[in-house]
Protein backbone atom coordinates (compact mmCIF):
# COMPACT_ATOMS: atom_id res chain seq x y z
CA UNK A 1 0.00 0.00 0.00
CA UNK A 2 2.84 2.02 0.71
CA UNK A 3 4.49 1.60 -2.58
CA UNK A 4 1.53 2.48 -4.25
CA UNK A 5 1.16 5.84 -2.63
CA UNK A 6 4.47 6.77 -2.82
CA UNK A 7 4.16 5.56 -7.08
CA UNK A 8 0.95 7.88 -7.09
CA UNK A 9 3.20 10.81 -5.71
CA UNK A 10 6.03 10.72 -8.43
CA UNK A 11 3.66 10.30 -11.20
CA UNK A 12 2.12 13.32 -9.94
CA UNK A 13 5.66 15.33 -9.49
CA UNK A 14 6.63 13.90 -12.56
CA UNK A 15 3.10 15.84 -14.59
CA UNK A 16 3.81 18.79 -12.58
CA UNK A 17 7.09 19.37 -13.39
CA UNK A 18 6.04 18.36 -17.12
CA UNK A 19 3.48 21.21 -17.29
CA UNK A 20 6.00 23.85 -15.81
CA UNK A 21 8.49 23.34 -18.57
CA UNK A 22 5.97 23.61 -21.36
CA UNK A 23 4.38 26.77 -19.99
CA UNK A 24 8.14 28.05 -19.65
CA UNK A 25 8.67 27.22 -23.37
CA UNK A 26 5.67 28.57 -24.60
CA UNK A 27 6.59 31.88 -22.52
CA UNK A 28 10.12 31.52 -24.15
CA UNK A 29 8.18 30.98 -27.69
CA UNK A 30 5.99 34.37 -27.00
CA UNK A 31 9.37 36.18 -26.10
CA UNK A 32 10.85 35.60 -29.67
CA UNK A 33 11.05 38.87 -31.37
CA UNK A 34 9.59 38.95 -35.20
CA UNK A 35 12.47 37.76 -37.25
CA UNK A 36 10.73 38.32 -40.37
CA UNK A 37 11.22 42.08 -40.63
CA UNK A 38 14.41 42.18 -38.96
CA UNK A 39 15.94 39.08 -41.71
CA UNK A 40 14.06 41.73 -44.45
CA UNK A 41 16.25 44.21 -43.35
CA UNK A 42 19.43 42.91 -43.26
CA UNK A 43 19.41 41.56 -46.95
CA UNK A 44 21.88 43.01 -49.41
CA UNK A 45 19.33 42.24 -52.58
CA UNK A 46 17.75 39.24 -54.32
CA UNK A 47 20.09 36.08 -53.28
CA UNK A 48 22.59 35.44 -56.32
CA UNK A 49 22.40 32.53 -58.60
CA UNK A 50 26.08 32.35 -59.05
CA UNK A 51 26.64 30.31 -55.78
CA UNK A 52 30.58 30.11 -54.47
CA UNK A 53 31.24 32.36 -57.50
CA UNK A 54 29.08 35.44 -55.62
CA UNK A 55 30.59 38.52 -54.18
CA UNK A 56 29.69 38.89 -50.43
CA UNK A 57 29.25 42.58 -50.18
CA UNK A 58 29.64 44.28 -47.24
CA UNK A 59 27.19 47.34 -45.94
CA UNK A 60 29.85 49.99 -47.38
CA UNK A 61 31.23 48.37 -50.51
CA UNK A 62 27.38 48.32 -51.81
CA UNK A 63 27.04 51.58 -50.86
CA UNK A 64 29.70 52.89 -52.80
CA UNK A 65 28.79 50.92 -55.37
CA UNK A 66 24.85 52.59 -55.66
CA UNK A 67 26.60 55.97 -55.14
CA UNK A 68 28.57 55.05 -58.77
CA UNK A 69 25.48 53.49 -60.35
CA UNK A 70 23.87 56.78 -59.74
CA UNK A 71 26.61 58.89 -61.52
CA UNK A 72 26.49 57.06 -64.70
CA UNK A 73 22.79 57.02 -66.09
CA UNK A 74 24.03 54.93 -68.95
CA UNK A 75 23.41 52.19 -66.36
CA UNK A 76 19.53 52.63 -65.72
CA UNK A 77 18.31 55.14 -67.30
CA UNK A 78 16.57 53.67 -71.00
CA UNK A 79 16.15 56.88 -72.20
CA UNK A 80 19.98 57.79 -72.53
CA UNK A 81 21.41 58.41 -75.76
CA UNK A 82 24.10 55.32 -75.69
CA UNK A 83 21.69 52.92 -73.39
CA UNK A 84 21.62 50.32 -76.12
CA UNK A 85 25.14 50.58 -76.54
CA UNK A 86 26.76 47.12 -75.24
CA UNK A 87 30.35 48.57 -75.46
CA UNK A 88 29.48 51.51 -74.00
CA UNK A 89 27.53 49.88 -70.40
CA UNK A 90 30.26 47.46 -70.49
CA UNK A 91 33.16 49.92 -70.67
CA UNK A 92 30.95 51.94 -67.88
CA UNK A 93 31.18 49.37 -65.66
CA UNK A 94 35.09 48.82 -66.54
CA UNK A 95 35.51 51.81 -64.85
CA UNK A 96 33.19 51.14 -61.79
CA UNK A 97 35.43 48.48 -61.34
CA UNK A 98 38.85 50.29 -61.45
CA UNK A 99 37.26 53.31 -58.96
CA UNK A 100 36.34 50.38 -56.56
CA UNK A 101 39.87 48.72 -56.53
CA UNK A 102 41.29 51.90 -55.96
CA UNK A 103 39.02 52.04 -52.61
CA UNK A 104 40.46 48.24 -52.15
CA UNK A 105 36.97 46.78 -53.28
CA UNK A 106 37.65 44.16 -55.40
CA UNK A 107 35.24 42.64 -57.26
CA UNK A 108 35.12 41.00 -61.14
CA UNK A 109 32.90 42.48 -64.00
CA UNK A 110 30.55 39.99 -63.45
CA UNK A 111 30.39 40.16 -59.63
CA UNK A 112 29.62 43.63 -60.07
CA UNK A 113 27.21 43.07 -62.96
CA UNK A 114 25.48 41.13 -61.26
CA UNK A 115 25.34 42.95 -57.70
CA UNK A 116 23.66 45.90 -60.10
CA UNK A 117 20.72 43.58 -61.13
CA UNK A 118 19.79 42.00 -57.88
CA UNK A 119 19.86 45.30 -56.74
CA UNK A 120 17.88 46.54 -59.13
CA UNK A 121 14.85 43.43 -58.77
CA UNK A 122 15.16 43.84 -55.27
CA UNK A 123 14.27 47.50 -55.42
CA UNK A 124 11.32 46.84 -58.08
CA UNK A 125 10.22 43.62 -55.68
CA UNK A 126 9.99 46.18 -52.27
CA UNK A 127 8.34 48.69 -54.65
CA UNK A 128 5.75 46.68 -55.61
CA UNK A 129 5.18 44.98 -51.98
CA UNK A 130 5.19 48.59 -50.71
CA UNK A 131 2.18 50.00 -53.31
CA UNK A 132 0.62 46.10 -52.64
CA UNK A 133 0.44 46.97 -48.38
CA UNK A 134 -1.04 50.75 -48.73
CA UNK A 135 -3.63 49.97 -50.79
CA UNK A 136 -5.12 47.58 -48.13
CA UNK A 137 -4.74 48.52 -44.46
CA UNK A 138 -1.48 49.38 -44.01
CA UNK A 139 -1.03 53.31 -45.22
CA UNK A 140 2.28 54.21 -43.46
CA UNK A 141 4.07 50.92 -44.63
CA UNK A 142 7.94 51.29 -45.07
CA UNK A 143 10.09 49.21 -46.61
CA UNK A 144 12.57 47.60 -43.84
CA UNK A 145 15.41 47.09 -46.51
CA UNK A 146 18.36 48.85 -45.96
CA UNK A 147 19.15 50.03 -49.12
CA UNK A 148 16.08 50.90 -50.43
CA UNK A 149 15.87 54.62 -49.27
CA UNK A 150 19.35 54.60 -51.37
CA UNK A 151 17.66 53.53 -54.80
CA UNK A 152 15.12 55.90 -55.14
CA UNK A 153 16.71 57.30 -58.60
CA UNK A 154 15.35 53.80 -60.16
CA UNK A 155 11.58 55.43 -59.91
CA UNK A 156 11.23 56.50 -63.39
CA UNK A 157 13.37 53.96 -64.95
CA UNK A 158 11.47 50.96 -63.63
CA UNK A 159 9.18 49.10 -65.82
CA UNK A 160 6.10 48.21 -64.78
CA UNK A 161 4.02 44.81 -64.41
CA UNK A 162 0.97 44.17 -66.22
CA UNK A 163 -1.84 43.76 -63.89
CA UNK A 164 -3.78 40.74 -63.67
CA UNK A 165 -7.00 42.48 -65.20
CA UNK A 166 -4.97 42.83 -68.32
CA UNK A 167 -4.48 39.65 -69.29
CA UNK A 168 -6.43 38.06 -71.76
CA UNK A 169 -9.63 36.50 -70.24
CA UNK A 170 -8.11 37.44 -66.78
CA UNK A 171 -11.88 36.49 -64.86
CA UNK A 172 -10.38 32.44 -66.50
CA UNK A 173 -6.79 33.32 -64.92
CA UNK A 174 -8.22 33.90 -61.62
CA UNK A 175 -9.83 30.21 -61.59
CA UNK A 176 -8.19 28.35 -63.68
CA UNK A 177 -6.93 30.24 -66.45
CA UNK A 178 -3.24 29.01 -68.32
CA UNK A 179 -0.32 29.60 -65.88
CA UNK A 180 1.66 31.69 -67.93
CA UNK A 181 -1.20 34.08 -69.42
CA UNK A 182 -0.81 36.10 -72.48
CA UNK A 183 -0.90 39.83 -72.71
CA UNK A 184 -3.63 41.56 -74.92
CA UNK A 185 -0.98 43.76 -76.91
CA UNK A 186 1.87 41.06 -77.01
CA UNK A 187 3.08 39.30 -80.34
CA UNK A 188 1.94 36.09 -79.97
CA UNK A 189 4.58 33.26 -81.09
CA UNK A 190 2.63 32.19 -84.03
CA UNK A 191 2.44 35.17 -84.93
CA UNK A 192 6.11 35.28 -85.65
CA UNK A 193 6.63 31.88 -86.79
CA UNK A 194 3.82 32.68 -89.41
CA UNK A 195 4.36 36.49 -90.36
CA UNK A 196 2.62 37.16 -93.97
CA UNK A 197 3.20 40.39 -96.11
CA UNK A 198 -0.43 41.29 -95.08
CA UNK A 199 1.44 42.01 -91.81
CA UNK A 200 2.79 45.27 -93.62
CA UNK A 201 2.51 47.63 -96.65
CA UNK A 202 4.56 46.11 -98.86
CA UNK A 203 6.67 48.03 -101.26
CA UNK A 204 6.11 48.77 -105.30
CA UNK A 205 7.31 50.18 -107.82
CA UNK A 206 5.89 53.48 -109.20
CA UNK A 207 2.98 51.83 -111.81
CA UNK A 208 4.03 52.58 -115.60
CA UNK A 209 1.46 53.10 -118.05
CA UNK A 210 0.64 50.33 -120.15
CA UNK A 211 1.07 50.08 -124.22
CA UNK A 212 -2.96 50.29 -125.24
CA UNK A 213 -4.23 52.03 -122.10
CA UNK A 214 -4.67 55.38 -120.82
CA UNK A 215 -2.16 58.22 -121.12
CA UNK A 216 0.25 55.47 -123.22
CA UNK A 217 -0.05 57.16 -126.33
CA UNK A 218 -0.62 61.25 -126.61
CA UNK A 219 -2.77 61.45 -129.20
CA UNK A 220 -4.87 59.01 -131.58
CA UNK A 221 -3.00 55.72 -132.03
CA UNK A 222 -0.49 55.65 -135.45
CA UNK A 223 -0.63 53.73 -138.52
CA UNK A 224 1.29 50.50 -138.07
CA UNK A 225 4.22 51.71 -140.18
CA UNK A 226 4.55 54.67 -138.06
CA UNK A 227 4.21 52.76 -134.98
CA UNK A 228 7.00 50.29 -135.75
CA UNK A 229 8.73 53.04 -136.43
CA UNK A 230 8.31 55.35 -133.35
CA UNK A 231 8.56 52.72 -131.10
CA UNK A 232 11.85 50.96 -131.61
CA UNK A 233 13.28 54.69 -132.02
CA UNK A 234 12.34 55.48 -128.66
CA UNK A 235 12.78 51.77 -127.25
CA UNK A 236 15.60 52.21 -123.88
CA UNK A 237 16.86 49.32 -122.23
CA UNK A 238 15.82 49.21 -118.41
CA UNK A 239 17.90 46.88 -115.92
CA UNK A 240 17.14 46.55 -112.82
CA UNK A 241 20.60 46.14 -110.88
CA UNK A 242 20.83 43.37 -107.95
CA UNK A 243 21.30 46.22 -105.13
CA UNK A 244 17.60 47.26 -106.49
CA UNK A 245 16.32 44.25 -105.94
CA UNK A 246 18.24 43.54 -102.24
CA UNK A 247 16.64 47.10 -101.60
CA UNK A 248 12.93 46.05 -101.93
CA UNK A 249 13.80 43.14 -100.10
CA UNK A 250 15.46 45.21 -96.92
CA UNK A 251 12.72 47.57 -96.81
CA UNK A 252 10.15 44.81 -96.61
CA UNK A 253 11.87 42.80 -94.05
CA UNK A 254 12.60 45.91 -91.86
CA UNK A 255 9.04 47.47 -92.16
CA UNK A 256 7.79 43.70 -90.78
CA UNK A 257 10.40 43.92 -88.32
CA UNK A 258 9.64 46.95 -86.74
CA UNK A 259 5.92 46.00 -87.06
CA UNK A 260 6.61 43.26 -84.71
CA UNK A 261 8.45 45.02 -82.69
CA UNK A 262 5.94 47.23 -81.41
CA UNK A 263 3.69 44.28 -81.07
CA UNK A 264 6.10 43.64 -77.98
CA UNK A 265 5.52 45.51 -74.54
CA UNK A 266 8.57 47.62 -73.27
CA UNK A 267 10.40 45.45 -71.12
CA UNK A 268 14.77 44.59 -70.45
CA UNK A 269 14.44 41.72 -72.75
CA UNK A 270 13.06 43.69 -75.73
CA UNK A 271 16.04 45.82 -75.02
CA UNK A 272 18.43 43.35 -75.09
CA UNK A 273 17.14 42.02 -77.92
CA UNK A 274 17.43 45.72 -80.00
CA UNK A 275 21.08 45.77 -78.92
CA UNK A 276 21.76 42.12 -80.33
CA UNK A 277 20.19 43.09 -83.61
CA UNK A 278 22.30 45.72 -84.06
CA UNK A 279 25.40 44.05 -82.90
CA UNK A 280 25.12 41.63 -85.50
CA UNK A 281 23.95 43.86 -88.44
CA UNK A 282 27.28 46.35 -87.26
CA UNK A 283 29.11 42.84 -87.49
CA UNK A 284 27.83 41.96 -91.04
CA UNK A 285 28.20 45.35 -92.82
CA UNK A 286 32.24 45.34 -91.83
CA UNK A 287 32.86 42.18 -92.22
CA UNK A 288 31.43 42.58 -96.08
Amino acid sequence: MEDHNENSSNSIEKNLSGSEDAGLELEQEDAKPNMKGWYAAQQGGRPSSKGESAKRWRDEETLELIRLWQENEILYNNKHAMYYSKEEREKTVRDIQGILADKNIHATFEQIWDKLTNLKCYYGSQKREIEHKRSREFKDYESPWKFYSYLGFLDDHLIARKKRDAYVNSHEYKTKGPKRPKFIDECSLYDIKNASPSMVQVYTSPEQPQPNGPGYWHDQPPSMATAITSTTSNVTTTTTSPSDLSKSEDTTFCELMCKMLNQIPESEEKALLKIELQQRVIACRYKS
